[in-house]
């Protein structure tokens, strides 16, 4: 057996879902992902990174070399003076060049960090339920990992000489701007799809979960696993995660899940696919202690809080 087994009854979640925003509500709080009804809530932030050296930078510390104001609903593109990016990466008015966060991931140390904490502030550290967004590219199906190919002139072999992480990290976006700009000659595109690929169980996850059931929750749905919060305190959770193949697993950051919360229902932490950030509904107590923890850039929100959208700071 999986050390992370597969829930087939997703009815194990519809404490969550009740406690959420509807779908069509007018306003777009925290509750479309964390659930209203606890005591207290948090919102913690995933840093860049210093492209230099590797060294993790907050993102009150973006906030200062822009000279804009940081604050607990804080949108990063509005910290740094621009409009919707879509996660491009940064540069400072200092001339110093951040990585941006990976959206809907949890950086290894912030998830070991932020594991501790919801690990103590449980009765039942050692079971739970995680759920992962079934619109991961490979997870049910083959046919959510798109094959890239281009044509490019020679001129334009001078790019090999960018270093392969940047190259990763622009190949999505750089596959959208060369195809526009005409003097670029590159023509991007997904090559075109093995016809017995995309049925369930071509993917990550075995059939029968490829195809089971899912927690609907506003704008997304998920897969449900067993797993205690106290799994994810260590490096090596994810040679147990059933939704990671070995390409994923060696990466820096393993693909993490976008809700988990224990069997006692003492809090509900949330990273949505979209977001850089892990909203955490729960107890004071808990919401007190990963504001003080300097591992953690962590800032208290109110219930029904509403997040920024990228309005640039004039």
């Amino acid at each position: 057996m999986t050390a992370m087994p597969w829930i087939p009854d997703p009815s194990c979640g519809d404490w969550v879902r009740a406690g959420l925003d509807p779908e069509d509500s007018d306003t777009w709080t925290i509750h479309v992902f964390v659930p209203r009804g606890f005591e207290a809530y948090a919102r913690v932030l995933h840093p860049l990174r210093r492209e230099a050296d590797g060294v993790d930078v907050r993102w009150a510390q973006v906030a200062a070399a822009f000279g804009t104001t940081m604050s607990p609903t804080a949108n990063l593109d509005r910290l740094c003076r621009r409009p919707w990016s879509g996660g491009e990466d940064v540069v400072t008015p200092q001339g110093e060049a951040l990585e941006a966060p990976a959206e809907g991931v949890v950086p290894a140390a912030v998830l070991a960090a932020l594991s501790e904490h919801l690990a103590r502030h449980s009765t039942t550290p050692g079971s739970g339920v995680v759920g992962v967004w079934e619109g991961i590219g490979g997870l049910v199906s083959s046919g959510g990992r798109a094959l890239y190919v281009a044509r490019i002139p020679a001129c334009w072999l001078r790019w090999l000489l960018v270093p392969w992480r940047r190259v990763v990290r622009a190949a999505g976006r750089a596959a959208f701007e060369l195809r526009h700009r005409r003097w670029a000659r590159v023509e991007f595109g997904p090559a075109p799809p093995d016809p017995d690929a995309p049925a369930p169980g071509t993917g990550i996850l075995a059939a029968d979960v490829a195809a089971g059931p899912r927690l609907d929750l506003p704008h997304r749905s998920h897969i449900l696993f067993a797993a205690g919060i106290e799994q994810f305190t260590g490096r090596d959770w994810a040679d147990d995660a059933p939704w990671l193949d070995d390409v994923d697993r060696s990466q820096r950051d393993p693909r993490t899940p976008a809700i988990l919360w224990p069997e006692d229902r003492a809090w509900v932490a949330a990273n949505d696919t979209d977001d850089a950030w892990t909203l955490v509904g729960g107890s004071r107590a808990l919401v007190d202690a990963l504001v003080a923890d300097p591992a953690l850039e962590a800032l208290e929100l109110t219930e029904g809080a509403v997040l920024e959208h990228a309005e640039p700071e004039r």
